[in-house]
């Protein structure tokens, strides 16, 4: 009996072992996406790459669903990973998790994410802040780079796990937003003004849509502030643009270190562009300053010295796109004349600008922007530059101190671009630059000319049509040296008489055949001749034979004879005797 208690004892421990073993095999796999999520993690932690994880029948299926298989990654905090379901099992390797990264249900969280300003951020989104985030072209992806101060990053994101992977981040703190054209103005003067070789802002929506259809806005006000190259990265999905790398113009540089008394910061060759325009302004201001329309003519001084020591020459090497070539070296483009203006302009005491555009045929180009006597204008160093070998400081003044009529004819650029309303034109202007060489008729002119003691000189006069321009110069310089250059504009003709053979000894003006003789008669290898009137016709009535007869007088054999027939005046080189 005892022995019978004894097995029926035994039985029972036997079925209650059994039972609580059925029990525990059945509770030994993961029930939940839950748990599944947080013992992968903990796996994860861990450093394990490869996990098997047991889980009950019930989630087995579940996770046969890709839906629910990411869901589990995502609370994970893993990005991908190859998987699959063997014997009520999941198994993963393969695996890229980011156990650290930032869980982000809404925005304010994303921007959290990025206060520390890490070089690496991962963000993992809930599910709704991830349909929210990349809705709309990823509207919320591209504001984060403002809200957060980011200017560059690199980010890959894993959509089925929701993970967002950032790299290279770079931030700038309290990146500006621009609503207003004055207020991309203002900023990019204060940055300019600092020399800061990166300018980074944003834009409104409204600003956004002004500058994508008038692109060169943005580049004609970075040139009016002095930045002569950079690197420009547009953002476009949030509206953020950054322009790195940035150089400024010489005359810029230059004008800050005087400004900031910070001569040190300038190289050894920028001391010496400096030193160069220094001498210049002072000549200029010394010769104007206290008379009247002082302005206008330290700058009209300022454009002959630049056309005096510049030829136009185009280059890729930087140096001649700036004042340094154009000053230093003789050689410049458009940008290194108008740097050139600006720098002397501004050291003389003179608001001066450079203004980017294009000409009226489309090509890139740049002027200037002044400030002189009370009143805004444009001025085209280049244009004023009349190329001349004989006298290279003589200015075409049809280029010089323009009003918004004249540069509307030559020009395009964009207006609101501008930092000052240039004004209408004004004739007393141009009166001021000719300084009183202005006439209404060709008597007047011809008159001035007979009192004209200058080497060289410049004048124009009113109400000539462009078919009569020639022979109206023709008429104006007949007898008063030579050569000459005219330039005709509306109802304008500019002369500039180019006298510069009056202070040569080999120079000589005959009123008579013996003068004629004796002149010839000289050493000299080359001879200038003036004729007075009569001699002068005599040579035309009988075809020049009396002249080879005065030749032979003095002793030539032979030679080259040059004649300026507007002015009387004959050449001779290759002289035999």
């Amino acid at each position: 009996m005892k022995r019978k208690r004894l097995w029926i004892a035994f039985f029972l421990l036997w079925f209650i072992s059994l039972s609580a073993f059925s029990a525990c095999a059945q509770d030994a796999g993961v029930k939940t996406k839950e748990e599944a999520a947080e013992y992968l993690l903990s796996e994860i932690k861990e450093g394990k790459m490869e996990i098997r994880m047991e889980v009950m029948p019930a989630l087995y299926e579940a996770l046969s669903e890709a839906e629910n298989l990411f869901d589990v990654f995502s609370n994970a905090k893993i990005a991908t990973a190859e998987s699959r379901l063997e014997d009520g099992a999941l198994c993963l390797y393969n695996i890229t998790a980011y156990p650290d990264c930032v869980y982000c249900e809404s925005m304010s969280d994303a921007v959290s994410a990025f206060d520390g300003k890490s070089d690496d951020v991962v963000l993992n989104l809930s599910k709704a802040f991830y349909d929210e985030f990349t809705a709309n072209d990823f509207a919320l992806y591209f504001e984060l780079d403002k809200m957060a101060g980011i200017t560059s990053r690199d980010c890959v994101y894993y959509a089925q796990t929701r993970i967002f992977i950032y790299e290279n981040i770079e931030y700038k703190d309290d990146i500006v937003h621009i609503e207003t054209v004055d207020e991309l103005k203002r900023y990019i003067s204060q940055c300019a003004e600092n020399l800061d070789k990166e300018i980074v802002y944003s834009l409104s929506d409204e600003m956004y849509e002004m500058v994508k259809f008038n692109q060169s806005i943005e580049c004609e006000l970075y040139a009016v502030y002095g930045i002569y190259s950079y690197s420009n990265y547009m953002v476009d999905e949030s509206r953020m643009r950054m322009i790195k790398d940035i150089v400024y113009y010489p005359g810029a540089r230059i004008m800050h270190a005087v400004r900031k008394h910070s001569m040190d910061m300038l190289t050894d060759e920028e001391l010496h562009l400096y030193n160069t325009a220094l001498s210049i302004s002072q000549n200029a201001m010394e010769k104007y300053s206290g008379k009247a329309d002082s302005g206008i003519l330290i700058e009209k001084m300022l454009v002959q010295e630049i056309a005096s020591r510049c030829e136009y020459f185009i280059s890729e090497e930087d140096v001649f796109n700036t004042s340094v070539g154009a000053l230093l070296y003789g050689k410049a483009d458009c940008d290194g004349y108008a740097d050139a203006l600006y720098l002397l302009g501004n050291l003389s005491g003179i608001t001066v600008y450079h203004q980017l555009g294009h000409t009226a045929d489309g090509g890139s180009h740049m002027w200037n922007l002044v400030y002189a006597d009370g009143r805004w204008h444009f001025t085209d160093p280049i244009g004023c530059d009349m190329n001349l070998d004989e006298r290279r400081d003589a200015i075409n003044v049809n280029w010089f101190a323009m009003g918004m009529e004249s540069a509307l004819s030559r020009y395009i650029w964009m207006p609101i671009s501008q930092i000052a309303q240039v004004d209408t034109d004004d004739e007393r202007m141009l009166d001021a630059v000719m300084d009183g060489r202005v006439f209404d008729s060709i008597d007047k002119a011809r008159a001035y000319l007979e009192t004209n003691t200058d080497v060289w000189t410049q004048f124009l006069v009113k109400n000539i049509r462009k078919e009569e321009a020639e022979e109206a110069a023709k008429n104006i310089v007949y007898g008063y040296g030579g050569p000459y250059v005219q330039v005709h504009e509306g109802d304008r003709l500019c002369v500039t008489l180019l006298s510069t053979w009056f202070d040569r000894e080999n120079f000589y003006d005959c009123y008579t055949q013996e003068d004629v003789i004796h002149a010839l008669s000289s050493e000299h290898a080359e001879i200038i001749l003036r004729l007075n009137g009569e001699v002068f016709g005599t040579y035309r009535k009988d075809g020049g034979s009396e002249l080879s007869q005065m030749e032979k007088a003095a002793g030539i054999q032979s030679s080259q004879r040059s004649l300026y027939d507007s002015t009387r005046v004959f050449l001779y080189d290759s002289i035999e005797r």
